[in-house]
């Protein structure tokens, strides 16, 4: 009888008729909800676009609107156009370029990051390395022809009157940014968040929270918001702050903290890496957060966990790692780790992005709801008395690790290969194609 190992890494196929891999962990279902994964291009499935390479690290931010993923690509050359990046949701394939234009399209160190408002309006921003001399401005943009509309937001400190040489990288928006809504910032190495409250489309004089306390993580007091620190507006008096040397931490509109991720319950593994967001799914409210920096195991990882009573860390319920391995452990420096989500028909789709190490999509909800409950069996690779079984599939192919086709069959099993060693076995699904590598000794 062979003996057949199971590996849990990903090959480069190109799978379902589009060209993308899979996360090939298994999440087995809990308290009725399953995770699965939908594709994964990652450097960890050596399936890294090639625009999203370490000589195009300049892309930072990332928004999902109206089933594309969008990323605005920083120029490093002075006076360049910048692009918005544009990925198609559904499969994870790159679509096109296109160049922004407009004051948004040359400003110096533009589009750094990007985001989409309650009313579907894409907001671009560069990195503001001193506002004491250096302006952040906001702009809305066409998604579609990256024309820029109007700039909603420009602000500087010339007098230096808040602190000199605040750095902001990142933005959230809460709200219409037309009508009444909300640009919320956080300050890199110091201890504010900026606050901008619209009103009918008109940004108001920004209010300052100083951040009265912070966590203390590893036994060691976190300072200050850290590199590249994000905030996420959870409504008009409480957001999160996510910077280097911390995790996402809740506080309200004076900088009291309310409530902090607790390491162990939450599975948290490193800070370095900034991106959380909620949602509601089934009357139930869960959060998305990272919990790994790219120098850790997981490798740039993010968590799912269903939020207490009254969406409070207390009694917080912790469903899932993922991607079980990480996207990649390739230098971000921009410390992007962003999760973008979209519910609908009850089920939530999860994007997740890291700079030079990639991006993945997820769904996520109940049995129900139609996520597949046996997903252990599902996609389970036994080899027994010569012959390899993937319960519930409608083909294999079994390859060499060079890529050569050694066998197919249009069955749920498939003779075994002879020889011993490593093989990549293709199991076609209903719902797609998974590829595993087993190991015949």
């Amino acid at each position: 009888m062979k003996k057949v190992l199971l590996g849990m890494a990903a090959m480069a196929f190109c799978l379902n008729g589009y060209g993308q891999t899979m996360d090939p962990a298994v999440y087995e279902p809990v308290e009725g909800y399953a995770l699965v994964n939908l594709w994964n291009r990652s450097a960890k499935t050596m399936d890294l676009p090639e625009q999203l390479t370490s000589a195009w690290g300049t892309s930072r931010g990332m928004a999902y609107l109206n089933g594309k993923i969008y990323l605005c690509n920083r120029s490093a050359t002075a006076g360049a156009n910048h692009e918005l990046l544009v990925f198609n949701a559904h499969n994870g394939e790159f679509m096109k370029k296109t160049t922004l234009s407009g004051e948004v399209g040359t400003a110096s160190l533009g589009a750094n990051d990007i985001v989409i408002d309650d009313a579907g309006h894409m907001l671009i921003c560069p990195i503001a390395v001193n506002t004491e001399g250096f302006n952040l401005k906001v702009w809305r943009v066409n998604p579609e022809t990256g024309e820029q509309i109007a700039k909603v937001l420009d602000f500087t400190d010339a007098t230096g009157v808040m602190t000199p040489k605040w750095r902001i990288d990142c933005i959230d928006v809460y709200g219409d940014i037309t009508k009444d809504g909300i640009i919320m910032a956080a300050v890199a190495e110091k201890n504010f968040v900026v606050k901008w409250n619209f009103v009918n489309g008109v940004a108001q004089a920004p209010v300052i929270i100083e951040i009265q306390k912070y966590p203390i993580i590893n036994k060691t007091p976190v300072e200050n918001n850290g590199t590249a620190p994000r905030v996420t507006i959870i409504d008009d008096n409480l957001f999160y702050l996510d910077g280097f040397t911390g995790y996402a931490t809740v506080y309200d509109a004076d900088g009291v903290l309310i409530e902090e991720l607790d390491q162990e319950t939450s599975h948290l593994v490193a800070p370095g890496n900034n991106g959380v967001d909620e949602f509601e799914l089934n009357g139930k409210r869960f959060v998305v957060y990272a919990m790994s920096n790219t120098d850790k195991s997981p490798a740039m990882g993010w968590n799912i966990a269903e939020l207490g009573e009254g969406g409070s860390f207390n009694g917080m319920k912790f469903y899932f790692q993922f991607p079980e391995q990480g996207l990649g452990s390739n230098s971000n420096p921009g410390r992007t780790a962003v999760p973008r989500i979209e519910v609908k028909n009850n089920v939530a789709h999860i994007y997740i992005y890291g700079p030079a190490n990639g991006l993945a999509a997820y769904k996520f909800g109940t049995i129900e709801a139609g996520i597949d409950a046996a997903m252990a069996d599902k996609y389970s690779v036994t080899v027994q008395d010569g012959l390899i079984t993937a319960t519930g599939a409608s083909a294999l192919e079994v390859y060499s690790i060079d890529g050569k086709l050694i066998t197919s069959a249009d069955a749920d099993n498939v003779a075994a290969p002879e020889s011993k060693g490593l093989y990549i076995v293709k199991v076609k699904m209903t719902d797609g194609m998974k590829a595993q590598k087993i190991v015949i000794e």
